[in-house]
């Protein structure tokens, strides 16, 4: 981490501890690892990462499956 953000999480850290904040988290730096200190807070939710789960994204996914699927076919002509 670069100094201006080694003194963001401290000063971040700091005001979870004393309770002038709450936080909900979902994105962590080293992921599925997640800093102890977090994990230590009640006034911390930490969630798993779910921005990709909306009813658009999970019909897109599907849509790029399918895409990619004829694509290949295509490309290997095969006839199935």
């Amino acid at each position: 981490m670069s100094n201006s953000r080694t003194k963001g999480f401290k000063l971040i850290l700091c005001a979870l501890k004393n309770k002038k904040i709450a936080a909900v988290l979902d994105v962590f730096k080293n992921e599925p690892s997640i800093n102890s200190k977090f994990v230590e807070l009640d006034n911390v939710l930490l969630s798993p990462y779910c921005g990709a789960s909306t009813i658009n994204a999970i019909n897109r996914m599907g849509i790029m499956v399918i895409e990619g699927l004829i694509s290949i076919l295509e490309e290997k002509n095969l006839n199935i």
